[in-house]
């Protein structure tokens, strides 16, 4: 009997054996998964790192086609907002004169900031003001597009540093003063173009109460003030408005 009870306990034990033998070699299997999934987080974040490195590196290069395409496209979206909002505005000549040139910088300053983070590079400024002084060139205002090529270099010089084409500060600060010096299309023709600026609003078919009403607000210096300040405030919200977009949207839609 003590035999036969001896050789239970020592099955017992070996099962018991057995068992833990078992459970650490579980215990091993659990850990070479923990281990393995530990590096695919690894080479995941690896890819994440490489890829905004690659990205990082590309805008800091030179310029490529799909920059030239994307500016062109953008400033494109930019003039067709202004001529819109010009067009809809001439129905009265009170929110012709004093609003819509801020009215169009408010709406403006998102796309802009978009383009230019899009991009991310040197000229992106100069080269939509450059097109957009082509477009006033086509119209018959010649005066505005050495005007606009100025606008646009004051503008880069705002954001000459490297790595402004990413900070908020910097492209806020760019269109607030573009917004500003905008107002040049409405102040360089009673200032200095007035014969040029006739011809082409005769041309165009302006009645002669709306170039009135135009020299009445633009000679007058509580309106011209009131004016500057209205564009240059716009031109400011616009761009914050981007910024915030850019931040909470551009970035989450992959568009960034």
């Amino acid at each position: 009997m003590r035999d036969g009870a001896g050789e239970v306990r020592g099955g017992a034990r070996d099962n018991a054996g057995e068992v833990r033998g078992g459970a650490g070699g579980a215990r091993d299997t659990v850990g070479e998964v923990q281990a393995g999934a530990g590096a695919v987080r690894g080479c995941a974040s690896g890819a994440r790192e490489g890829s905004a490195t690659s990205a990082r590196s590309a805008r800091r290069g030179g310029w490529t086609v799909r920059d030239v395409v994307t500016t062109v496209l953008l400033s494109v979206l930019l003039v067709a907002i202004q001529l819109v909002v010009n067009m809809v505005c001439m129905v009265n000549d009170f929110v012709s004169m004093t609003l819509s040139v801020g009215i169009t910088m408010l709406l403006c300053g998102p796309v802009y900031v978009l383009m230019a983070r899009r991009v991310g590079k040197r000229g992106v400024t100069l080269l939509y003001m450059t097109l957009l002084g082509i477009v006033f060139l086509l119209m018959g205002n010649w005066f505005l597009l050495p005007w606009f090529l100025g606008v646009g270099l004051v503008c880069e010089a705002i954001l000459w540093k490297r790595g402004s084409y990413d900070n908020s500060a910097r492209l806020t600060g760019a269109w607030t003063v573009a917004s500003l010096l905008y107002n040049g299309t409405n102040l360089l023709p009673i200032w200095f173009f007035w014969d040029t600026y006739y011809s082409f609003a005769v041309a165009s078919g302006m009645e002669q109460g709306y170039i009135d009403a135009y020299v009445s607000y633009f000679t007058e210096p509580g309106w011209v003030l009131f004016i500057v300040a209205f564009t240059t405030v716009c031109g400011f919200v616009g761009a914050r408005v981007g910024s915030g977009l850019a931040g909470r949207h551009f970035k989450k839609a992959g568009v960034l």
